[in-house]
């Protein structure tokens, strides 16, 4: 087994979004050898900024609307009770339970080299991350 970050890697991916995380896992369930880059949050926006957190908090919206429109559902008409903290409570609740699976640790345990920071092209075939090189193997 090479060291991390020494020696040829079948894939480079940069960024550890939905669809990198996946091309990194189903790599590595190939026994391919893959590095994978990212400067910010495992996960990428869908789980940190977008899809996860959005979807939690248009989830509370569309309860409170239906609480709304109780009338038209025959039950009696009610103003909705929340506390805006709470929702985002909830929010962070979702997004931390689906954390671990996008986590460093995970990646690493699937024997993904994870590398954290930017990454700078230093040929068409090698990159460079905080000093750690990273050469993919098909060279062309």
């Amino acid at each position: 087994m090479q060291q991390k970050g020494q020696g040829v890697y079948n894939v480079v991916v940069i960024g550890a979004g939905t669809a990198a995380l996946v091309t990194a896992a189903g790599t590595a369930s190939l026994a391919g050898r893959v590095a994978l880059i990212e400067r910010h949050k495992m996960g990428g926006d869908c789980l940190n900024f977008g899809c996860v957190p959005s979807k939690a908090l248009i989830s509370s919206a569309h309860l409170i609307e239906q609480i709304r429109q109780s009338e038209k559902l025959g039950l009696r008409k009610q103003d909705p009770q929340f506390e805006f903290a709470q929702v985002m409570q909830r929010m962070r609740g979702r997004r931390a339970k689906i954390a671990p699976n996008d986590s460093q640790e995970r990646f690493e345990s699937l024997e993904v080299d994870v590398f954290r920071g930017d990454r700078k092209f230093k040929s068409p075939h090698e990159l460079e991350v905080a000093g750690a090189r990273a050469e993919e193997k098909n060279k062309a």
